[in-house]
């Protein structure tokens, strides 16, 4: 799989002359070096997704830490770079070479780069071959190699051996400013969601989950992030659940009475749809402790809800508030139960109070405009 990226050195030359090395240059103000990305195309998994984002905003924001780069690009760097505070010109990749000579510039050498996924698609060989474009020769080739846990480390190596084939001569100011580059927030994120994905382990992804937890701390918008973290919390999940639900079957085989345990189970049969199995682990908790008041509850919602036993669904939420009458929820349910069942009335009161006993349940508000007209 293969991630291009197409750099053009625009400098002052003849056409047809042989290959030479560019002019040394030194970039202190004003536009001494043109420099545009004219392709980049991202081939691969979508786990690698990443590379498409990291190496365009990369080059950005290298470029930008030297005032004097001008950067050259299609219309949607162009804000980008104003915004960095560099001069843009926008124009099509394929319009290169001809608005360069429309300029009396030609563009001679092209650095045409690489970036190979290696072994375990964790390891990265990235390519750059300096060409001279007339002659269609091959001028000097560089690489550099890295993990996932190393991207930019790999692209500045690339980078800056670039700037020394082309032999620019950074001020002393400018050095500086390198040295101490401190990648914005959106590239953080991808580091840390790069890092993630080298250390993610489907049946161990707790690391992988604190990392993206990191890179969200620094991107919180970020989609790749917040996928990968999606999806890996989701697996833990229903490990965890699958860990619960086989420890509490142990301990009913050593305490069958255990109504904790049957409740426990029962949550875990009703988080995965398993409504029949929840509905006897519910009984059977309800059977060794007839106060278990989350037992009713969840037994109530699973006839209301999943069942549409409405008569079933009222008993057990009577049940919850003849041990806890407060119980503004079993309220809210109860109310809803008694609708279906054509006691209007009796609903409107439960929900009216529950108003009164938290006036910010939107629950039992939305029940009255749905269903009351109040």
């Amino acid at each position: 799989m293969w991630h291009w990226v197409l750099l053009g050195v625009l400098l002052g030359a003849p056409q047809g002359e042989a290959p030479r090395q560019p002019e040394k240059v030194t970039l202190r103000r004003g536009p001494a070096l043109n420099v545009g990305v004219a392709e980049f195309r991202y081939q691969g998994p979508e786990a690698k997704a990443w590379l498409a984002v990291a190496v365009p905003e990369m080059l950005r924001q290298f470029l930008g830490r030297i005032r004097a780069f001008r950067v050259v690009d299609g219309l949607e760097w162009r804000e980008a770079a104003k915004a960095q505070g560099v001069e843009a010109e926008a124009f099509e990749p394929a319009d290169l070479q001809k608005i360069a000579q429309g300029e009396n510039m030609y563009l001679e050498y092209v650095v045409r780069g690489e970036v190979v996924v290696q072994e375990g698609e964790e390891n990265f060989l990235a390519k750059a071959q300096v060409l001279h474009l007339p002659s269609g020769k091959l001028w000097r080739e560089h690489q550099a190699t890295f993990g996932l846990r190393d991207l930019f480390g790999g692209l500045f190596r690339l980078m800056s051996a670039l700037l020394d084939e082309w032999g620019v001569h950074l001020s002393l100011e400018d050095r500086n400013r390198l040295g101490s580059f401190v990648p914005t927030h959106s590239l953080l994120a991808l580091e840390f969601y790069c890092q993630g994905l080298g250390l993610y382990n489907p049946d161990a992804p707790d690391i992988a989950l604190q990392i993206w937890q990191r890179a969200l701390e620094f991107d919180g918008q970020c989609a790749m992030v917040h996928a990968a973290l999606g999806k890996a919390a989701y697996r833990r999940a229903q490990q965890l659940l699958q860990l619960a639900e086989e420890s509490f079957q142990r301990t009913l085989a050593a305490d069958a009475q255990n109504a904790e345990a049957h409740f426990a189970l029962g949550v875990a049969h009703q988080a995965k749809g398993r409504h029949d199995m929840a509905e006897m682990e519910y009984l059977a908790a309800l059977q060794s402790n007839p106060n278990h008041l989350e037992a009713h509850y969840n037994l109530g919602v699973l006839y209301l809800q999943a069942r549409r036993r409405y008569n079933e669904a009222a008993t057990q939420f009577q049940e919850v508030l003849r041990i806890a009458p407060r119980h503004v929820n079993a309220m809210n349910n109860l109310g809803v139960a008694y609708y279906h069942l054509g006691y209007r009335d009796r609903a409107i009161e439960l929900w009216q109070a529950v108003l009164k006993l938290d006036p910010t349940n939107t629950f039992a508000r939305e029940n009255l405009e749905r269903y009351s007209g109040f």
